[in-house]
């Protein structure tokens, strides 16, 4: 789905101009000429270089207009009608101004007087303050704007607030779209005409619903004449509102650029438009909501619909609880997360199992594990998806869905994947997560290759913007590189991007870099290293720094693993497959994932677990709980009829020692289960005597 029509030079680079503006620094002024200078003499890598410099500067948005007002508009068509890198860097230049975007601001008093004088005779007052109106408050001035396309009577005055909002083009367009919801069919043409004159698609899906059953002839024939202009909606509404809320969840630059973020979601209530605040890592989301449900709307049995609305939410619930874990501030989204999770429930098992498909699919880990999470919770029944996700998935999401399919399990003895699945998991130490933003494929497979080599799970995306969207569909992002060329944003876009986001701006970026000496001047203060001449070792000395919260991950999900293990044991399931796994648990795990995988090696364990178990339960490095724990697992063992010759002496060393009393008493139990000669059991007696008093 594309949203633009080619814009004129002079609409893409001041339409959205203000009157003042902050100057650029004199360094960025005068490394921006030099590269005109040398861009005049046909060195295009040098002029390259020099524009490269600039964007590293951190320039403002407002200072990056100034350099714009300052150049001929001539030398920015040629910058833009060349190929490669110089394009994209231009483009990166032009799009800063118009980033902007992200200050404005709902000022009543202001708007309203800069509405006076678009309304006003004064023709170059008038260009002005649509200029400032567009640059400083944008989608925020649409409400005040309204009125005047509904009312009847001012003919001249709705002509000019008409084509004030369409010079403000694409600020304006959602807040527009959520306006022809009024019950005022007089104002729902006005708007509809606008956004014909506007042509941008993400209004045809809205335009086409009107076209298609409008309770008014006047707006339906509207409505028709602008779908057109913005693209038309060949199959229907309901199909238009799922491809793009399906664009809008993976923030897909056909529906979302950079720019175009905000900080509030649209809707018309109590007939007048109501802006709702919402955080930048979930806006894609929200827009994404909007439309599925704009979808269900159309159509109430719309199955695509709900698999849609199921997927969104289970992502924003998973992104929430990231931000949780990363220990960032999260406010009432916390409260929206649980919410989340009923409207999952609410969307039915047989939608679930579709987002979970498509989600796998496409490499959307975040709704994945949302969506395996509802199954865990009991809010949906097991089906293919989950199968899928324990079939194809990262190791993550593998226990995830095998977590999923053992709930389900109801005592029975689960697949051998899972079992193997969660015994992986329990025995798991730390996977550090890494992605590759790269357009060089060969470049991309060859770092991807080394990563993994280092045990590393590695996520890879061709271009910048897919880089951007995808990230926040990675849970536990440890590590992102990014070429120092790409095909479609600049690397200092994409940097800007990620360290502007609150889920990665501590999140360390490398370079990849064919000359070293040159990206670290671009790049060296913002970033945590270079990488040259295919060397990646410095990846893990970056890593070695940043264990705290990968390791608090990994131990969440294993724990919960051996939690699922030890119940499914006590059920009476065989989970004798992930032994291997709940023994390697042994080693350096926590408490919290050690004592449940000792219950479930009581289950299953043999004459070589028992003897390690004692061994535990022998070790006073280790916590008293664990070493309770330890020989209570072995008493189970040898219940079962497992033979605690190997294990004996261990055991009776603990109950000989001057361990506590719980620690002694939990080895002579075990002992107690194995068949001693009298002589053995008086002496075990013997040692654990205790008297009143004592």
């Amino acid at each position: 789905m594309t949203i633009f029509r080619p814009l004129g030079l002079a609409a893409g680079l001041f339409i959205l101009a203000a009157p003042t503006f902050a100057v650029p620094t004199s360094d960025a002024q005068d490394t921006f000429d030099e590269g005109l200078q040398l861009l005049r003499r046909g060195r295009e890598e040098e002029a390259l270089h020099k524009f490269q410099t600039v964007l590293a500067m951190d320039l403002s948005n407002d200072e990056a207009y100034e350099l714009f007002k300052n150049t001929e508009a001539s030398i920015w068509l040629e910058m833009l009608t060349a190929e490669g890198d110089m394009e994209t860097v231009t483009r990166r230049l032009m799009s800063m101004s118009k980033l902007r975007r992200m200050e404005q601001r709902d000022d009543a008093e202001t708007i309203r007087g800069l509405l006076r004088s678009i309304t006003g005779d004064d023709v170059s007052a008038r260009l002005m303050a649509i200029r400032q109106m567009s640059s400083d408050h944008g989608e925020y001035a649409v409400q005040y704007m309204l009125p005047s396309l509904g009312d009847q009577t001012e003919l001249d005055r709705r002509v000019l607030v008409m084509n004030a909002l369409t010079s403000m083009g694409d600020d304006v367009v959602l807040p527009l779209c959520a306006a022809l919801d009024t019950p005022n069919a007089f104002l729902r043409r006005n708007v509809a005409v606008t956004l014909g004159y506007i042509g941008d698609s993400r209004a045809a899906a809205y335009l086409a619903r009107l076209a298609e059953g409008d309770a008014d002839a006047g707006v339906k024939e509207q409505a028709a004449k602008a779908l057109a202009s913005c693209g038309g909606a060949a199959n229907g509404a309901e199909y238009a509102f799922l491809v793009m809320g399906r664009e809008y969840h993976v923030a897909s630059t056909s529906v979302l650029r950079p720019y175009q973020y905000s900080d509030v979601v649209w809707s018309f209530h109590g007939g007048a438009l109501s802006a709702t605040s919402v955080p930048r890592y979930l806006y894609s989301e929200e827009l994404a909501k909007v439309s599925f449900y704009n979808a269900l709307r159309t159509n109430a049995a719309s199955k695509g619909a709900m698999a849609g609305l199921a997927r969104v939410y289970a992502s924003e619930m998973q992104k929430i609880s990231d931000q949780e874990a990363s220990g960032l501030e999260v406010g009432g989204e916390g409260g929206q997360a649980r919410a989340g999770m009923l409207a999952v429930a609410a969307a039915g098992s047989s939608a679930i199992d579709d987002a979970l498909m498509a989600s796998i699919k496409q490499g959307d880990q975040m709704a994945a594990i949302g969506l395996c999470r509802a199954v865990q919770n009991g809010l949906a029944v097991a089906g293919d998806g989950l199968v899928a996700a324990l079939r194809d998935g990262d190791a993550g999401l593998r226990c995830e869905a095998a977590l999923a399919l053992a709930a389900q399990a109801k005592g029975a003895t689960p697949s051998s994947a899972v079992l193997s699945a969660l015994g992986e998991a329990v025995g798991r130490d730390i996977v550090r997560v890494a992605a590759i933003i790269d357009s060089n494929s060969q470049r991309s497979a060859a770092a991807a290759a080394a990563l993994e080599a280092q045990g590393m799970l590695v996520n890879q995306w061709g271009s910048g913007a897919k880089g951007l969207a995808n990230m926040y569909r990675v849970p536990g992002l440890d590590v992102i590189l990014i070429a120092d060329r790409l095909d479609d944003l600049t690397t200092d876009q994409v940097i800007t991007e990620i360290k502007g986001s609150d889920t990665f701006a501590d999140t360390p970026i490398m370079i990849m870099a064919k000359n070293g000496e040159a990206a670290s001047e671009l790049y060296g203060e913002r970033t945590a290293g270079i990488l040259t001449d295919g060397d990646f070792s410095g990846v893990a000395e970056v890593l070695s720094e940043t264990l705290g919260r990968d390791r608090e991950r990994a131990d969440n999900l294993s724990r919960r693993a051996s939690t699922s293990l030890a119940g499914l044991a006590a059920s009476g399931a065989d989970v004798s497959l992930a032994l291997p796994g709940l023994m390697a648990s042994l080693g350096s795990r926590p408490d919290a994932v050690v004592l449940p995988a000792l219950s479930a090696i009581g289950a299953c364990g043999g004459q070589g677990a028992a003897v390690k178990l004692a061994g535990v339960c022998a070790d006073d490095s280790r916590s008293d709980a664990v070493r309770e724990a330890a020989a209570m697992a072995c008493a189970n063992m040898f219940t079962r009829g497992v033979s605690g010759d190997d294990a004996l002496n261990a055991l009776h060393g603990v109950v000989s020692s001057d361990a506590p009393l719980g620690v002694r008493g939990a080895a002579a139990a075990a002992l107690g289960r194995l068949n001693l000669d009298a002589s053995m059991r008086a002496e075990l007696l013997r040692l654990v005597r205790v008297n009143v008093g004592e």
